[in-house]
C-alpha cells in the first residue's frame, strides 16, 4: 500500500506516491530518474525521513476514471487507449522494469488530451500481478465502452477475451478493428500520419475501377450472336435436309436479302467488338496515367521519405 496525495502549485500539478513502509526498490528507482520513458509519466524522487516519495508530473493530463466517469468510449478513443496500454507493457519490458509495478486502476492511469496518448503511472512500492491488473483493467474498459457503438463493443469483448487468454499482443486488436488503415500519431505538426499497409493499393487501380461496357451494348451483341447463330443453324441444318428444295428458297429475295444481312453481321460483330475492347483499353490506360502523374500521392509518399 502507499500514500497518495496531489499538489498543485504554479509550477504544474503533480501526483505523490509515498509508502507506508521503506522498501528496497533498487535499479527501478534508477531506471525512473535517468530515463525519459515513453507512455511512463515524468518523474523525480525525494528522499523525506529516509522514505522515497515519487513525484509524478501530471500538468495538464486527466486520469482515465475522471475522463469517462459519466461517459462511454467509443471506438476511436479504444483505439487510442489500447494501443497506450501495449505502449505501457512494451515500455516496462524494454527498460526491464517489471510490469507488476505498473499501476492498472483507472485513477493512475493519465490521458495527454491534445497529444491523444495514454500515459502509465510506474510506482515500485506497489505490487500487482499482471494477470490481475489487466483483468480489472479490461473489465472497467468492458462497462465503459459505449454499447451503442458496435465496433467499440467488439473492441472492447475482443480485448476482454485476450486478456483472459494472458494474450497481451494487444496492437494487433486495433490493427484487426482497422484493416486499411491506422491513425499514427507524434508527428511535430499535430496532423495525424496515415500509415498504409500496401502502397500498391494506392497506387495500381482495383480492377472493378476497370471501365466495362454498358449494359445496352451488351444486349445489342447478345441479339446480334443469337441472330447469327440461328440463321447459320437454319441454312446448314436446311442445306442438308431440303436439297433442290432449299436451293429454290435462296434464290427468293427474301432468304436473298436475309442471307445477305447475315453475312455483315458475321464479319461487322467481330470488328464492332474489337473496336469496343480497344476503346476501353485505351480509357484504361489513360486512368493508369493519370493515377502515376498525379499529385494526389505526394503527402503520403513524402510521409515516407522523411
Amino acid at each position: 500500500m502507499f500514500i497518495e496525495r496531489y499538489d498543485s502549485g504554479i509550477s504544474g500539478n503533480n501526483l505523490i506516491l509515498e509508502s507506508e513502509t521503506i522498501n528496497n526498490v533498487g535499479y527501478k528507482s534508477r531506471m525512473l530518474m535517468e530515463n525519459d520513458i515513453p507512455d511512463f509519466l515524468p518523474c523525480t524522487i525525494i528522499k523525506s525521513d529516509g522514505r522515497d516519495e515519487y513525484v509524478y508530473d501530471i500538468t495538464s493530463l486527466v486520469s482515465l476514471h475522471d475522463l469517462y466517469e459519466c461517459e462511454e468510449m467509443d471506438h476511436k478513443f479504444l483505439c487510442c487507449l489500447i494501443n497506450g496500454i501495449a505502449g505501457g507493457l512494451e515500455s516496462a519490458e524494454e527498460y526491464l522494469l517489471p510490469a507488476e509495478h505498473l499501476l492498472y486502476d483507472p485513477r493512475h492511469i493519465y490521458v495527454d488530451r491534445d497529444r491523444r496518448k495514454i500515459l502509465w503511472c510506474y510506482y515500485p512500492g506497489s505490487y500487482t500481478t499482471l494477470a490481475e491488473g489487466m483483468n480489472e483493467l479490461a473489465e472497467y474498459i468492458l462497462t465503459k465502452a459505449d454499447h451503442k457503438d458496435d465496433a467499440a463493443v467488439s473492441l472492447a469483448y475482443g480485448l476482454y477475451k485476450q486478456v483472459v487468454n494472458e494474450d497481451y499482443t494487444l496492437r494487433r486488436l486495433v490493427t484487426q478493428s482497422n484493416p486499411m488503415t491506422e491513425p499514427v500519431t507524434g508527428d511535430e505538426t499535430g496532423e495525424d500520419i496515415i500509415k498504409i499497409d500496401d502502397m500498391g493499393d494506392f497506387m495500381i487501380p482495383d480492377e472493378g475501377d476497370a471501365p466495362t461496357i454498358p449494359s445496352s451494348g451488351k444486349i445489342i451483341i447478345g441479339v446480334c450472336i443469337l441472330v447469327l447463330l440461328f440463321v447459320s443453324a437454319f441454312t446448314f441444318t436446311a442445306s442438308l435436309y431440303c436439297g433442290d428444295s432449299m436451293r429454290t428458297l435462296m434464290e427468293m429475295t427474301e432468304m436473298k436479302l436475309c442471307l445477305t444481312l447475315t453475312g455483315a453481321m458475321a464479319v461487322m460483330l467481330p470488328l464492332l467488338i474489337i473496336s469496343k475492347w480497344y476503346k476501353l483499353y485505351r480509357k484504361f490506360r489513360k486512368s493508369l496515367d493519370e493515377a502515376e502523374n498525379t499529385t494526389y500521392f505526394e503527402p503520403v509518399l513524402n510521409c515516407y521519405q522523411s
